[in-house]
């Protein structure tokens, strides 16, 4: 075989008498394996699982992956493939093909039985056979407990468990390796947004959480693969804004093109001694769909996942916003009038079936920073025996002491009052004398 062992595996599951099982065949890497050098054998005992229920399915891998699979006999699965629908080859880690079934409704609480990989064959392009490291068993048990889906360990799965993944995905919830049983749903290793968007689509049913199978030249336009142009890198970007010390300050954080989204996981950094994080508002992303985020030590943390993804038809580029963070500057920074907000790390876009953008192009992040607005002049007295401005120290009139009449069409102006009444006592004085003289001839 030829280059770096491939990692195969497949992953515990447990469901209840009658309940459906997804057994996912995971890779840790698809990139090298030709879409038309894959065939893979599994055994299962099928008096435990139903073999008129059992069915394979494609992953955001395999999505656009042209297969067969053979289920006719009783107990063995065998997957083929053909080749690719259009399109670059293979990308990414996580699930491979997911093998479908339920439980018979004879079997036992606690029963257990066993899943084998027998075959797993992967070549290359260049027709060459690879090197896997194959784990090959897996535990079936007919139990309540830790079923897929049920992350939140309340025995039920509903969006709650969505909810709870977020939650995990910026820290408010302490994670467990049991978490990755139940909840790792692309089988990527983690717990993030991916998880959330695909129990989302896991409450609504279990033929929800996979891309349809492609035919003819036909495959999901939803997938990532269909969607992001390889080459073409995203821009996360955080954006450059004003603030005074004390103030609060909306800075918001963009992506390039939005187009595909259905989850992002992305951590800001600061110092805390200059700024904190006072809330988290919904980007244009996020819409009415659930986000959650949790801020420690110069960092916050956000998640946001939504069932469907942001698609607008037609188009190439959909900008937006991812979120937008309200900080209170704290104080100012020794040196300089800026403060840096970093994005920290590289950030995660995610598809409405686990699959990453990171799978086909570049994720380039640009940094922001809060710039403080000075402060100087505000709020100053005049020194003893400055002169204000023009205008600056004038009495307002008191309230009444305007005149309506017609002479003073309103104004209040006292000085035309004051001038009548000198002229009216200077007449009053010339007609008393007037009155006087008169009277002394007769």
């Amino acid at each position: 075989c030829v280059g770096d062992a491939i990692t195969v595996w497949m992953m515990n599951r447990n469901a209840l008498p009658g309940g459906e099982l997804l057994i996912p065949i995971n890779v840790s890497s698809a990139e090298a394996v030709s879409p038309a050098g894959i065939q893979i054998e599994l055994r299962y005992d099928p008096a435990f699982v139903d073999p008129a229920t059992v069915a394979v399915r494609p992953t955001a891998i395999t999505g656009r992956t042209s297969f067969l699979a053979n289920t006719t006999e009783p107990g063995r699965v065998v997957v083929t493939t053909l080749g690719v629908v259009g399109g670059a080859g293979l990308r990414g880690q996580g699930h491979f093909f997911d093998i479908y079934g339920r439980i018979m409704n004879s079997v036992a609480m606690n029963a257990t039985s066993q899943v084998h990989l027998d075959v797993v064959t992967f070549y290359s392009e260049e027709a060459q056979r690879l090197c896997v490291d194959v784990s090959r068993t897996a535990t079936l048990r007919a139990g309540s407990n830790a079923r897929l889906g049920d992350l939140n360990n309340d025995g039920a799965v509903d969006i709650g468990d969505a909810l709870f993944a977020l939650r995990l995905a910026v820290g408010l919830e302490t994670f467990s390796s049991q978490h990755l049983i139940t909840g790792d749903l692309n089988g990527d290793g983690r717990i993030d947004s991916a998880d959330a968007v695909m129990l989302q689509r896991l409450v609504t049913g279990f033929d929800q959480v996979n891309p349809p199978a492609p035919r003819d030249d036909y495959s999901d336009p939803l997938l990532l693969a269909n969607i992001v142009e390889s080459g073409v890198p995203i821009v996360i970007s955080v954006d450059d804004e004003q603030a005074s010390v004390g103030g609060a300050v909306d800075v918001p954080i963009r992506v390039s093109n939005a187009q595909g989204i259905s989850g992002y996981d992305v951590t800001l950094q600061f110092d805390a001694a200059l700024l904190e994080v006072v809330e988290v508002r919904e980007g244009t992303v996020t819409g009415t769909y659930p986000q959650r985020w949790h801020t420690g030590d110069g960092t916050v943390r956000i998640s946001m996942g939504r069932r469907e993804a942001l698609y607008e038809s037609g188009k190439s580029t959909v900008s937006a916003t991812l979120a937008i963070v309200r900080f209170r500057v704290k104080a100012a920074p020794a040196e300089g009038d800026a403060i840096a907000v970093r994005i920290d790390g590289t950030p995660a876009l995610k598809g409405q079936y686990g699959d990453s953008f990171a799978w086909y192009t570049r994720l380039n992040r640009v940094h922001g920073e809060i710039r403080l607005e000075s402060n100087e002049g505000e709020g100053e007295v005049p020194s003893e025996g400055e002169v204000p401005d023009e205008g600056e120290g004038e009495d307002e009139p008191e309230d009444g002491g305007g005149c309506d009449c017609s002479l003073c069409g309103g104004r209040g102006s006292k000085t035309l009052h004051d001038w009548l009444g000198d002229w009216l006592l200077v007449g009053m004085a010339l007609v008393a004398l007037s009155v006087f003289s008169r009277g002394k001839r007769t």
